[in-house]
């Protein structure tokens, strides 16, 4: 395994333990064509999702 697929098996494990972190059933974290991720998010506001956006861009730090 070479470290770009290590690299991108570590960021999927911190977007799955994000979304855990959260009320069950407002997140749902995907990964599209290696090197894409999505997460969507139901049933929040703007400040909500402000904060979410700053604690994953922290566990992505």
């Amino acid at each position: 395994m070479d470290a770009i697929d290590l690299f991108l098996q570590a960021v999927s494990e911190k977007l799955k333990k994000s979304v855990e972190q959260h009320q069950e059933g407002l997140m749902k974290s995907y990964r599209f064509y290696s090197g894409e991720f999505a997460i969507l998010v139901n049933n929040s506001n703007v400040g909500q999702i402000e904060l979410i956006a700053k604690a994953l861009s922290s566990d992505l730090a």
